[in-house]
């Protein structure tokens, strides 16, 4: 479902709670860390997400028709039965839909991870030096 290219990174302190912030992992690292001191952290890369990764169109398809028979019981059988067995419908169903998401609501500001890995990086002198 990852939408999108797998090219940033996340960082964490304990391999569970991610950040893209490297800074902020610094930052919770120096209260018990010493300037280079070496420590252990976790990268890993993003998997991020878009409005079209969620749009399930066969459900959508399945509900109308779930909802049609209760309210037309039997003549309501075979309705979107046209749409149903038709792939590319559902395919232009599933872009007007994700369109309209991406026009009217802001994109997902979540991320998964994979490709978790531990690395050791040297504590920074606070003072002097930048992280990058």
């Amino acid at each position: 479902m990852n939408s999108k290219p797998l090219t940033e990174y996340a960082y964490s302190v304990d391999g569970e709670r991610y950040t893209k912030d490297y800074q902020e992992v610094i930052d919770d690292l120096r209260e018990d860390n010493l300037p280079g001191e070496e420590v252990w952290i976790y990268r890993a890369t993003t998997i991020e997400y878009t409005h079209a990764d969620f749009i399930n169109v066969d459900y959508i398809v399945e509900q109308m028709q779930d909802n049609a028979i209760e309210e037309g019981l039997d003549w309501a059988e075979g309705y979107l039965d046209d749409v149903e067995n038709d792939k590319g419908k559902l395919k232009d169903l599933e872009q007007h839909i994700a369109n309209w998401f991406k026009d009217n609501s802001k994109d997902a500001s979540f991320f998964t991870v994979e490709n978790v890995e531990r690395i050791k990086i040297t504590m920074p002198n606070y003072e002097n030096e930048e992280v990058e």
